[in-house]
């Protein structure tokens, strides 16, 4: 008989606050940046090979996705 996880026994991924990403922003260069597309203009601004979402953008500007 296969293994059943309960769905109310799965955590949640953990995310990455506001503030955290404003400053894992200002530490990653462009070379370094993961660069998945949201749209046309809009890429993941996150180092390349994070573990959760991606996000662009700050403030109220700020978009997150998953892919």
């Amino acid at each position: 008989m296969a293994h059943q996880q309960d769905a109310a026994t799965v955590e949640p991924v953990a995310t990455c606050s506001d503030a955290e990403l404003d400053i894992e922003f200002a530490y990653t260069n462009w070379q370094q940046a993961c660069h998945d597309l949201y749209t046309l203009v809009q890429s993941c601004k996150r180092p390349k090979g994070h573990a959760d979402e991606h996000a662009s953008g700050y403030g109220s500007q700020r978009t997150r996705w998953h892919r």
